[in-house]
């Protein structure tokens, strides 16, 4: 038996995307961005950022596009997945993305107006 669990917490590096399946259906990306911190060559602490993209499903999915925004905090339970998309020239590659079964909104995006005050 294998695990299958992903969970992250981390900043929308974008505004999240409504896309739409070849099948129809719809679901909304997130590119989310991770920090990792490690030790770099002379010792100092260095920050690594990943991104990731997480596809979130239905009524949720919805709910993600309509009120999140970029730099918005979330956290995410999920499971990864590969798929096979094709580029433009219609190429296929393999993927893999973190299927979405929980995200929380956590700390609103910071504002302009609190980072001057």
């Amino acid at each position: 038996m294998g695990i299958n669990r992903v969970f992250l917490s981390g900043r929308l590096g974008q505004d999240p995307q409504l896309k739409t399946t070849e099948q129809g259906q719809v679901f909304t990306l997130l590119k989310i961005a991770t920090h990792r911190y490690f030790a770099g060559v002379n010792g100092s602490g260095e920050q690594k950022t990943d991104w990731h993209d997480v596809f979130v499903w239905g009524r949720q999915g919805e709910t993600c596009h309509k009120y999140l925004s970029k730099g918005q905090s979330v956290s995410i339970e999920g499971f990864l997945k590969n798929y096979i998309p094709a580029r433009e020239s219609g190429e296929k590659f393999s993927k893999s993305v973190i299927q979405a079964l929980q995200v929380d909104f956590l700390h609103p995006k910071p504002s302009e107006q609190n980072l001057t005050s």
